[in-house]
């Protein structure tokens, strides 16, 4: 009776351990299978922010206007005037007549060209010249030509300084008078080198010249470039 009372004891705990073991075996390959299935899950994806390479440094871009567009003009002052030495103005000027000798049918005689502005200024070339007539004060004749004698320069005029150039006035008594057409003139009318407005100085009275326009014997009235005094 004690032999078989120990047997089944015996038995039942062989059946224990069995069991025990079984229950182990499948923990552990529900523990494996949990494993695989999560290895074999894919990770969740994470996108890395998407990286732009900064844009390439370039040189700035320079546009000029064109000159019409945007050109600025600086104000005319007496000190940039006398740095520019622009040329002499009429209405900055004064003119004289000084008569001189005479000869070979011709007198002579100098103008005067006298800088009355507060900057200086420039001359160069020849003025322009013309014989006026009657109360209306009208061309008589034609205007002077250009002399050979000596070559344009140019004259800067300081303030109140004076430039000079010859004149040579034809005596109209030495043309016949049919060809020369002898009138009293009252004055001369003088255009300052490249200026369109003019001076009108007078003339002695009793000063005559040639109306027409063209002569026998060459031009009445010759003017020379301007000069230093």
């Amino acid at each position: 009776m004690s032999f078989r009372r120990n047997a089944t004891a015996t038995t039942r705990r062989l059946t224990q351990v069995a069991g025990g073991v079984a229950g182990l075996l499948v923990l552990t390959g529900c523990s494996g299978g949990a494993t695989r299935t999560s290895a074999a899950s894919p990770s969740p994806s994470i996108d890395a922010p998407a990286t732009t390479p900064p844009p390439a440094a370039s040189s700035p871009t320079i546009t000029t206007p064109p000159a019409s567009a945007g050109a600025t003009k600086l104000p005319t002052t007496a000190a940039t005037t006398r740095a520019t030495g622009s040329g002499c103005s009429t209405p900055a000027l004064s003119i004289t007549i000084a008569q001189g000798g005479g000869g070979a049918g011709s007198t002579f005689a100098t103008l005067s060209f006298t800088n009355r502005g507060a900057s200086s200024c420039t001359l160069t070339g020849y003025p322009g010249v013309a014989y006026l007539g009657g109360s209306d004060r009208h061309q008589v004749g034609a205007p002077a030509v250009r002399s050979t004698g000596g070559a344009p320069v140019t004259v800067r005029l300081a303030s109140g300084a004076r430039a000079t150039a010859a004149l040579r006035q034809g005596n109209p008594h030495i043309y016949p008078e049919s060809d020369c057409h002898p009138v009293p003139v009252n004055g001369l009318r003088i255009y300052p080198p490249n200026q369109t407005s003019s001076i009108d100085v007078a003339l002695p009275a009793g000063t005559d010249a040639c109306a027409a326009r063209q002569l026998p014997g060459g031009p009445q009235l010759g003017v020379g470039p301007v000069q230093h005094p």
